[in-house]
């Protein structure tokens, strides 16, 4: 019987300027699967300082046949108009993907490995059809859908919630995003995309709420 080769360790890149993805989040879901396996991580794109499309050339080049090459999800390693230069999008990510020599690869806010061959595939396929996380907004219907949606869930008393200790770590995130916005309508307008990418979870209860009460959740209390 063959006996399975184990990695040696994992080369993960995570993706600066991402608003509604902060690093920290992308870090906390490939640390955790390292823990895990007992692996340890060699990041890429950590720094703030470091040109974030140089880091994701540096870590495609350096990913070894004997290693994971992992990232929170795979938009992360899209780029954005402006990075791409005038290159086809669809082109340019095929080809970056086409391009990896890792033992495999995983995207760790889903678990998917490259070792499934079909489903990894088709994972690629419908992300290179789409924009680069945090250079779109939802449209209107799936807006109006997903707040449709919250009112009928949505507690009562979401500011207070939100402005209390149990949900600072969560309000530092939703911050983020409040001031990386063009207005408090902009942000109001890309909430729902922004509770997508932090995956749900305590961030539904966000859902519904009105451009005041967003406003009065990240305006700091003597404003």
């Amino acid at each position: 019987m063959t006996q399975e080769i184990e990695p040696k360790q994992i080369r993960a890149y995570v993706r600066q300027g991402i608003t509604r993805l902060p690093v920290d989040v992308q870090t906390s879901a490939i640390q955790e699967i390292a823990d895990n396996m007992g692996l340890r991580v060699e990041w890429y794109g950590v720094d703030p300082n470091e040109d974030t499309v140089k880091e994701r050339e540096l870590w495609a080049h350096q990913v070894r046949c004997t290693e994971i090459g992992m990232v929170h999800s795979l938009p992360v390693l899209r780029l954005t108009g402006k990075q791409l230069k005038g290159k086809d999008p669809k082109a340019d990510f095929a080809g970056f993907m086409a391009s990896l020599n890792a033992m495999y690869l995983m995207e760790a806010n889903t678990g998917l490995t490259s070792k499934d061959r079909a489903k990894w595939r088709a994972q690629v396929s419908e992300v290179t059809t789409k924009p680069p996380p945090g250079t779109r907004s939802l449209s209107k219907k799936e807006a109006s859908e997903m707040a449709k949606a919250g009112w009928k869930t949505r507690k009562k008393g979401v500011v207070t919630t939100w402005k209390s200790k149990a949900r600072a770590k969560q309000r530092a995130h939703l911050v983020r995003h409040w001031k990386a916005s063009d207005s408090a309508r902009v942000a109001h307008e890309t909430l729902p995309e922004f509770v997508h990418d932090m995956e749900y979870g305590v961030y539904s209860e966000l859902i519904g709420i009105s451009v005041a009460s967003l406003g009065r959740i990240c305006k700091p209390t003597s404003e």
